[in-house]
């Protein structure tokens, strides 16, 4: 949280975290085993689009895309489920490697101590080379 707080607004612009992102749950999960990939990207100046986070595990569900056009006064943005609940929050965890990491909440809304996962963009064009 410390670090995303400590970060410009430009270094912390949704058109830094856009792209294909390689994601890895920390918390586990059976549902889908190993890592996925998702796209992110900006629907507008505030909105980041992301695929779904479902039981600790981000899940490319292209039929359910979510955005969240809020942000926290950290730079996060919010997640919201049915009835408006905080769910989350999707946090710049490094800027430089355009890494995030979506941290749950518990009943209260306090965010979880770990991450439910981490999504770091994957450089397509380093990957081929």
């Amino acid at each position: 949280m410390a670090y995303s707080r400590s970060l410009t607004p430009e270094q912390a612009s949704i058109l830094h975290l856009e792209g294909c992102h390689h994601c890895v749950a920390v918390t586990p999960c059976g549902a889908v085993p190993g890592p996925v990939c998702t796209y992110n990207f900006a629907y507008s100046d505030t909105c980041l689009c992301f695929p779904c986070c479902f039981l600790g595990m981000c899940l490319p569900v292209y039929s359910c895309l979510c955005c969240s056009g809020e942000r926290a006064e950290s730079g996060a943005w919010i997640t919201r489920g049915e009835g408006g609940v905080k769910t989350g929050e999707i946090i710049v965890v490094d800027y430089e490697q355009g890494t995030l990491a979506h941290y749950g909440v518990f009943c209260s809304e306090d965010l979880e101590d770990d991450p439910q996962c981490y999504c770091k963009r994957f450089d397509m064009i380093a990957a081929h080379a």
